[in-house]
């Protein structure tokens, strides 16, 4: 019984599967485009394509939009609240990746490609850098981003599949989205500062040029350092300036609050020694992230660090890298006075804060 879900059912199939949250037993592997075929002797209904997922997956899908692909039109299925998307034409190798007993969805780039009808310019980028990140956002509506994990794609496949494809309504904007896209984001507020850098979404970037995201420096002849090498979140390729995200559960706050509410409460020593636990492992992220800024100091850099507030407060990031300009001048030599004057354009910027706050979770 072959089906072929794609786009945002594909996406969340995707998700369920990165965070561990969904398992298709079995090896998986490129195949093409087939089907659909319901059961011997049956028609698809919303229930039969939903018991083709894990359970997981479809009591979150229930109630959603249901996007499948089909090779012909004549291979559409009818059933209410199915999206058919048909692909007539050869799509090129590896685009689909078969999961299990029939199950498919397509391949990491041909999904970030599909995804150009879903999202903007900015989204699209978003979208990429999570593929081609160490992260992953939430597969149904409820939890948080999934750390840790491999990507599934790089910036120079996105790139490659996207700039090979032809005549499709809203290409421009997927190529755009392409070449925002830089690989080993860890975390998906990064993305958003790697993504304004250079020329940014519809040019509502700073300017500032190419970065390097999440690239491990040795400091074995750096000098006194307390590690011998380290990872800055963002460098501005070429020069000595970068930026490191602290964000709002950088040192789980929530955690000590929640222990100390605990604490409080009961007043049992089990509580107090989980709330002295909790203090302990924020203070020790919080000694080891000075000692970063420092070790990297010595290596001659110059790292200004970003918060959540430097995104979601208006002109907070325009601020930023302001100073990040300031720096590469001061620093490099090089002259930024059009960067700067940029900055300057009130118009701009309002536009680009409603960009970053349309794409800001």
């Amino acid at each position: 019984m072959p089906i072929t879900f794609n786009k945002l059912t594909a996406l969340a199939i995707l998700r369920a599967i990165r965070t561990g949250a969904a398992v298709f037993p079995g090896r998986h592997s490129f195949t093409g485009l087939t089907g659909p075929n319901p059961p011997a002797g049956k028609h698809w209904t919303r229930e039969r394509l939903l018991e083709r997922l894990p359970d997981t997956l479809g009591k979150a899908l229930e109630g959603k939009a249901l996007c499948v692909a089909v090779p012909r039109q004549q291979a559409r299925i009818k059933v209410s609240g199915t999206r058919n998307t048909v692909y007539a034409k050869q799509l090129p190798a590896h685009s689909f990746v078969g999961l299990a007993d029939g199950v498919a969805i397509p391949s990491p780039e041909l999904l970030f490609l599909e995804m150009r009808t879903e999202l903007d310019t900015l989204g699209l980028a978003l979208l990429g850098m999570e593929l081609c990140g160490c992260y992953s956002l939430p597969w149904n509506d409820a939890g948080g981003p999934t750390y840790g994990i491999k990507p599934v794609s790089t910036a120079r496949k996105l790139q490659g599949f996207v700039g090979a494809a032809s005549r499709m309504p809203g290409l421009d904007r997927a190529r755009k989205a392409a070449n925002l896209v830089r690989d080993n984001c860890w975390s998906p507020m990064e993305a958003p500062l790697v993504a304004f850098a250079g020329d940014g979404p519809d040019g509502l970037g700073y300017g500032i040029g190419d970065v390097i995201v999440n690239r491990r420096r040795n400091l074995t002849d750096a000098g006194p350092t307390s590690k011998t090498s380290r990872v800055p979140d963002i460098l501005f390729e070429g020069t000595t300036v970068g930026i490191n995200y602290d964000g709002t559960g950088h040192f789980d706050l929530g955690r000590v609050v929640e222990a100390a509410v605990a604490a409080g409460s009961t007043g049992d020593s089990g509580s107090w020694a989980a709330l002295e636990s909790a203090k302990a492992k924020m203070r020790s992220k919080y000694a080891d992230d000075r000692r970063r800024e420092r070790d990297l100091w010595v290596d001659g850099l110059t790292i200004f660090t970003a918060t959540k507030e430097d995104l979601y407060e208006a002109g907070a990031l325009d601020l930023l890298m302001g100073q990040v300009i300031e720096a590469i001048e001061r620093t490099s030599g090089r002259d930024m006075s059009a960067q700067r004057e940029a900055l300057r354009d009130s118009e701009r910027a309002a536009e680009r804060q409603e960009l970053l706050k349309s794409a800001l979770p």
